[in-house]
């Protein structure tokens, strides 16, 4: 679109265009971790995904600006959008993924105008904008500054940039006029401001969202996933186990005389007890690949264990009988008591057609420990102490 086009319609059709690349990307986005969710994939490394994607997604976004100021022979058309993107992706994607859409931006520049005066000079511009871009955002993070207080300082940038092209004639980028200038300095402030305010509220709802989600998933008292969670988890794992032919566990594990804990020291120094119970149950389980904790209710505790030999079962679960055992639980900070937790372990076996026969194997070995007199494991294969 030329530059006489956008005189029309300046400020809406700008301010909807950026907000309409940003929230294509976060649609994209949501798309993909819902992909990864229904899929039961573990990613290890699920933010450099993120990072890769949105590094494509701009990449594309950089090309798509590059062929249409080619097309219409004219490097100061998008310019706008160029350092809006710019920055944006400075502040949200990195260095590195930033890196990669200059890159992109350059490559794509060249091949559509040749090895050019022209192109030399854009590649010195863009270099330097990069450099002064990832400084600038440098100083933001370490000082802290809010969206709208780095987003005014873009405004000045802008500026600047607009009154360094009409003072410096670049080669073959053509003549900077008054009008130019002053509609274009008026068009960044007005996509910024519009820009800046669009990504506050899908952040804040994205924040909100995530408040909400994790109330309704995670136990406020252990930080640990809830009752809620592992059931999701339960269903899904169990399908995956079927799915691939692989194995799962549950352990399921219950703290000794709660009650008398409860009843001797109250409910609020229960519940320190209980969250330092799922400290040390969660910091084993990190210990080994593929464990999730859960608190399931009360002063029960549910961990579910995939793609784990017999042998590694068998010495997770006794490796968190002793851990609690010899571990000092602070009831207030002049006490600390010892415990001991009942433990009942069941692996899925093909005869389980059922999705809660596992479930309740696990809690069959479970009463079966506590029977025994606590402090016990029952795995679903044989008896140990």
């Amino acid at each position: 679109m030329t530059q006489q086009a956008w005189l029309l319609q300046p400020l809406l059709t700008g301010v909807f265009f950026v907000l309409g690349v940003v929230l294509l990307f976060q649609l994209i986005m949501n798309a993909f971790i819902n992909y990864t969710d229904n899929h039961y994939k573990r990613y290890s490394d699920f933010n450099l995904q993120l990072h890769a994607l949105g590094a494509t997604y701009f990449s594309l976004v950089a090309l798509y600006f590059e062929i249409s100021a080619s097309s219409q022979h004219n490097q100061y058309n998008f310019a706008n959008f160029r350092l809006l993107m710019l920055f944006y992706v400075v502040m949200f994607l990195g260095q590195r993924s930033s890196a990669l859409v200059v890159f992109v931006t350059g490559l794509s520049h060249v091949i559509l105008n040749g090895l050019v005066l022209e192109s030399f000079y854009y590649l010195l511009i863009i270099g330097i904008c990069y450099i002064i871009i990832s400084a600038f955002m440098y100083a933001v993070h370490q000082l802290q500054l809010t969206l709208f207080e780095w987003s005014f300082i873009l405004d000045v940038f802008a500026i600047l940039f607009w009154m360094f092209c009409y003072f410096n004639k670049v080669p073959s980028f053509g003549v900077v006029s008054d009008k130019m200038v002053e509609f274009n300095i008026i068009a960044f402030i007005a996509m910024n401001l519009g820009l800046s305010i669009g990504i506050t509220r899908m952040t804040d709802a994205r924040a909100h969202l995530k408040t909400i989600t994790k109330q309704a998933t995670v136990d406020s008292i252990i930080n640990l996933k809830n009752y809620t969670s592992f059931a999701e988890d339960y269903r899904q794992q169990l399908h995956l186990a079927r799915k691939n032919g692989t194995s799962l566990t549950l352990i399921a594990i219950d703290l000794d005389h709660f009650k008398k804990i409860n009843d001797r020291y109250g409910h609020l120094s229960g519940n320190r007890i209980l969250s330092q119970l799922g400290s040390v149950l969660e910091n084993e389980a990190t210990r080994i690949s593929n464990a999730t904790v859960y608190r399931v209710g009360g002063e029960e505790f549910d961990i579910l264990l995939t793609n784990q030999d017999a042998e590694t079962i068998y010495e997770f679960s006794h490796t968190l009988k002793n851990q609690v055992q010899q571990s000092r639980f602070n009831v207030d900070n002049n006490e600390s008591i010892s415990l001991t937790i009942s433990v009942g372990v069941a692996t899925l076996r093909n005869a389980d057609t059922d999705d809660d026969v596992l479930y309740e194997r696990a809690d069959q070995m479970l009463y079966r420990s506590k029977g025994q007199g606590r402090n016990k494991i029952n795995m679903d294969t044989n008896t140990e102490e």
